[in-house]
């Protein structure tokens, strides 16, 4: 059994947003006082919601995923989101999809392509 944990939070921004990216903040800071746990973000967003160029970012392992506004976003962020899935989870390590939403269109297919990589 793999003593270490490697979580990916999908698809809300632990990095930008109100009461979402607060709560998930609230996660992240508890688990980083566990040395065994490694965490990363995926979030699937309309339009990029990222802070300015000098503003600090909560959690560097992450991802900024664009749905729209044109189909070409759409096609391309299906094979960004699966890349990202690939990048963040750790050969050494427990895989862990925390999945913070709904199911829709927009991230059904991730969630079965997630569980069929080995995260659980």
């Amino acid at each position: 059994m793999k003593d270490k944990l490697n979580i990916v939070f999908f698809p809300y921004s632990v990095n930008y947003g109100l009461a979402s990216a607060n709560r998930l903040q609230n996660i992240v800071h508890y688990l980083r006082k566990e040395n065994n746990i490694t965490i990363s973000n995926i979030a699937l967003e309309d339009k990029s919601k990222l802070f300015d160029k000098g503003s600090s970012i909560f959690l560097r392992e992450y991802a900024e995923i664009y749905y729209g506004p044109t189909i070409f976003h759409f096609v391309s962020h299906i094979f960004k989101t699966i890349g990202g899935l690939h990048k963040f989870k750790k050969g050494d390590s427990q895989n862990l999809l925390y999945f913070y939403d709904y199911i829709d269109i927009k991230n059904f297919f991730f969630v079965l392509w997630a569980k069929r990589i080995g995260l659980k």
